[in-house]
């Protein structure tokens, strides 16, 4: 299920992965010892995935992000939850609104800007439902959209504006209220973005056009430039990706001499066509260099990640596999209602996007495959992959002699079974390599607790030709597998 929380509204995505459904999967049991897996350098068994040691790819920029995250109080003691969120290393943060709490616990507690170069994001556009009181009347978590409809009255109807004409002058007026606040009090914002999914009519601008919206934007861009001209602006934040409105987007700001710093959509299919979507944004900066003042807008998946396998570490690496191939700047898991032994929560406010449970400080299972993500130091190394849904990320460290190899399953249409990672031109001379392999259990899709991972299995692997394999038995859909190989 979705969360209706203050900022992130959207509609439940049935999600299949974009391959044929293989076999029913089987669901990892924590308890289970390592000795599923295999190695040494016979033949390749199972599904391959093969590792590329010599062919380095740069310095990785981790695709690690929250939306909202927490409910954050002064008197609380958050020196383990900070502790916890610290080892993600989140690169970026979208915020509801600039002075919410979580702005205290990201900001004002933990100092992650200036430790971790955390990034924010934030936009008026829940501001100024609420300030027309949208939104939190009737039932909890159920809201109206601003509309403009000439027979609503203002004074009773939620949200209404008999014209267009009087939503963009309040609009301007309210953003300039917004962004002179956020300067009053020196607020720490790098992205400004003035929507959140503006096409969802039913939830946000109800009879507002999409030419209406993009004329909403302008007048943003322009009250914010002209209150602080270096500001970042991003946009449009679609609920999911569709090229021709992005096209049309990119089109409007060229025509109207706009500074866009990023484009920004929701990923909630399937992980696999993000490089593509990616890729068709960077033709649409070939085709109109004049996006490009002076340099081109950055690439933004701004939440990603559908609720049907929100919880599950296999997932999660698959998506950062395809986030890192896509080459997106930044990236931030979406957020949903989720419930566990009758009691039910958002994880926007609760739990940091499913990290943790919801006293913010006992881990899930998809928790260690991103810390285990966050753990990968050096460069990234090429890898391949025989199947779209099985798929590695690798990282080489010359300094401390390690590679490390972070591998994951899809959890929806995959089957489980044998996977043998090959590693290529392994590089460092040696004729073994000491390995220890952590797998990170699937518990399923409701919240679960994992305090700590099983114990890994440690291997001595032997090297011939620089080559080495590494066989997992039996890779159950949706799990994903932690590998270090030191020289």
């Amino acid at each position: 299920m979705t969360t209706k929380s203050q900022f992130l509204i959207r509609p439940l995505i049935t999600v299949l992965f974009l391959i044929p459904t293989l076999g029913s999967a089987q669901l990892g049991d924590p308890a289970a010892t390592s000795s599923r897996t295999r190695t040494g350098t016979s033949a390749v068994l199972g599904q391959p995935i093969t590792i590329f040691a010599d062919k380095t790819l740069g310095a990785p920029t981790l695709k690690q992000g929250f939306v909202h995250g927490i409910t954050y109080n002064d008197s609380t003691d958050y020196t383990q939850t900070i502790k916890l969120i610290s080892a993600l290393k989140p690169k970026s943060w979208r915020l509801g609104v600039d002075d919410n709490t979580v702005y205290g616990f990201a900001l004002i507690r933990s100092n992650f800007p200036r430790i971790l170069g955390t990034k924010f994001a934030t936009g008026p556009q829940g501001w100024f439902a609420w300030q027309h009181r949208h939104g939190w009347k009737g039932n909890p978590g159920e809201d109206s959209p601003i509309r403009v409809a000439p027979a609503c009255d203002p004074a009773t109807d939620e949200g209404c504006f008999k014209s267009f004409d009087d939503l963009k002058a309040v609009w301007a007026s309210k953003t300039e209220t917004w962004i002179q606040g956020i300067n009053r009090y020196n607020r720490v914002v790098d992205y400004f973005e003035p929507f959140n999914e503006p096409e969802d009519q039913y939830h946000s601008w109800r009879g507002v056009s999409e030419q209406r919206l993009f004329e909403l934007f302008r007048i943003f861009h322009d009250v914010v430039r002209r209150n602080r001209p270096n500001a970042k602006i991003i946009g449009p934040s679609m609920a999911s990706y569709d090229r021709n409105v992005i096209g049309r987007f990119l089109r409007f700001v060229v025509q109207n001499n706009l500074r866009l710093d990023g484009v920004s959509w929701h990923a909630y299919q399937t992980p696999n066509l993000v490089p593509a979507q990616a890729n068709e944004i960077r033709a649409f900066y070939r085709a109109e260099p004049r996006l490009c003042n002076p340099t081109c807008p950055e690439i933004r998946t701004d939440e990603y990640g559908p609720g049907e396998h929100h919880l599950s570490s296999g997932s999660g690496v698959v998506w950062l596999y395809y986030l890192e191939k896509a080459g997106v700047d930044y990236a931030s898991r979406g957020c949903f209602d989720v419930e566990s032994g009758g009691e039910k929560w958002s994880d926007c406010w609760h739990g940091f996007s499913g990290m943790l449970l919801k006293d913010n400080v006992t881990p899930q299972p998809v928790y260690w495959a991103y810390k285990a993500y966050a753990d990968m130091t050096g460069v990234r190394i090429s890898s391949e992959t025989s199947d779209i849904a099985t798929v590695a990320i690798a990282s080489r460290d010359d300094a401390k002699k390690e590679l490390r190899i972070l591998a994951g399953k899809y959890n929806v249409g995959v089957k489980s079974g044998a996977v043998t990672i090959v590693v290529n031109n392994f590089p460092y001379n040696s004729n073994s390599v000491e390995a220890v392999i952590s797998r990170i259990p699937n518990m399923g899709n409701t919240p679960k607790a994992l305090p700590t991972l099983p114990s890994p299995e440690k291997r001595t692997i032997t090297i011939n030709s620089k080559i080495l394999t590494i066989t997992i038995d039996n890779f159950s859909s949706g799990e994903a597998y932690s590998i270090t190989l030191r020289s």
